[in-house]
């Protein structure tokens, strides 16, 4: 008997390997998902071993496979699609004369059909919420004493084993399985990847097998979808910023991005140096996913200018902080004292994320003072006052939730999210 290497969620394997050789399905963790408890017995082996596993919530599993580009939409895309291409290799197989000879596997083949042409995304995820509810098991094969007879047809396709190695779904990539599974958001189950009987009969340390990064270096071919997203911005301040935030709320994808250290490398700060940089990474031919964030302000908007006739690749996303609301009546200040105004667009520094709590001094918000006028654009140029105060009050926000969770929605972070979302969903489309 064979060591195995075992995925599951609740009680349903979904995929088992004796040599790991889909390395996609380690995509789905990392190195922070690794559990190692205390020893145990295997049942060929009196020595005991410790187990070890890969673990993750499926909201976490869900925010991933985003990363990487499985979108709710196109996974569904996928499903309809490979029924059809399903149903036409069906279609074929019954004109056959070996279908037409033997009428149990016609039968076979018509009874397929006839689940097909009725499934949809929404039945078969309906069906796999009950198959978890209820810990169904696959026959795995065709001996298995197993009885569905009594479930619904759609559960006794999914589980009778008409794939070798997984319950039944149409999905070519198994990374779009596991995307339409975390759909299934009223179960609190967690995707384990079991692999310590692998490890202790191949003889390998745990502690010392990145298997993580073994997969990244394995599936090179899927570099874009698989490695990090490089994230510019205009300055440390709004890098230190966005980081912070992506702590807190996103914890699980911080690996996934990558932002440039303007300390280590003493790049410039500001729009034109950001504008600089991305031409040198277009000319370069960098091929990960880079995003390039811009205050939402005049400065920006002028600097930008400078790209209006540089070809942008399809894996850069230039884009400017989101407009939001509580900037739509801002104090300014002006020749005409105290105004307040709609500052998106004209002075949206990452200070201005910051939320209301930083912002306010007293029952005042810190105002934005009107700097220069740019002829080309028409417009004024502003920037909070005082924006050393604002980033400190911000990193004391970020220190105090960092050491105590408990403590997030006593803040507001509406802002910041909305900077956030941006970044998830920047390649969505």
């Amino acid at each position: 008997m064979g060591s195995y290497a075992n995925l599951y969620i609740g009680e349903l394997t979904l995929y088992w390997t004796k040599d790991l050789d889909n390395p996609t399905v380690m995509m789905l963790f990392t190195s922070e998902d690794l559990r190692i408890k205390k020893s145990r017995k295997s049942e060929d082996d009196e020595e005991p071993h410790p187990q070890v596993s890969y673990r993750t919530k499926l909201n976490v599993l869900r925010d991933r496979l985003e990363f990487m580009g499985f979108t709710l939409k196109k996974v569904i895309k996928e499903f309809e699609e490979s029924v059809k291409e399903r149903l036409s290799e069906l279609d074929r197989r019954s004109l056959e004369p070996v279908a037409k000879k033997d009428s149990q596997w016609g039968k076979h083949i018509q009874a397929e059909k006839d689940i097909l042409n009725k499934i949809t995304f929404k039945s078969w995820l309906e069906a796999m919420s009950e198959i978890l509810k209820n810990k169904y098991r696959t026959r795995q094969n065709w001996h298995s004493k197993i009885d569905h007879s009594g479930l619904p047809l759609l559960i006794q396709f999914m589980l009778n084993g008409y794939h070798e190695q997984s319950i039944w779904s149409p999905f070519i990539d198994f990374r779009s399985l596991m995307r339409a599974i975390t759909e299934i958001t009223d179960l609190n189950l967690e995707l384990v990847f079991d692999i310590g009987d692998f490890l202790y009969a191949n003889e390998m340390d745990p502690k010392e097998t990145d298997l993580c990064a073994w997969a990244r270096r394995e599936t090179s071919d899927e570099f874009i979808a698989n490695h990090k997203i490089i994230i510019l911005t205009e300055g440390n301040t709004d890098r230190s910023a966005i980081q912070g935030a992506l702590r807190i709320f996103y914890p699980h994808l911080a690996d996934y991005y990558s932002f440039m250290d303007f300390e280590a490398s003493r790049v410039q700060g500001g729009a034109s140096a950001l504008v600089s940089v991305i031409k040198s990474f277009i000319g370069a031919g960098i091929v990960n996913r880079v995003i390039a964030l811009f205050d939402n302000d005049t400065a920006a908007k002028s600097a930008l200018r400078a790209l209006e006739k540089v070809k942008i690749p399809s894996n850069f996303k230039i884009m400017h902080y989101p407009d939001i609301n509580y900037a739509k009546h801002y104090p300014t200040l002006g020749p005409q004292g105290v105004t307040k105004m709609n500052v998106n667009g004209l002075a949206g520094s990452i200070e201005l994320y910051f939320g209301l709590d930083v912002l306010l001094q007293g029952d005042a918000l810190m105002p934005v003072q009107w700097k220069g006028y740019d002829d080309s654009l028409q417009q004024y140029q502003g920037e909070l006052t005082n924006k050393v105060l604002l980033q400190r009050k911000y990193n004391s926000k970020i220190n105090d939730c960092e050491n105590n969770r408990k403590r997030i929605p006593k803040y507001d972070w509406s802002a910041m999210e909305s900077v956030l979302n941006q970044i998830k969903h920047a390649f969505h489309d």
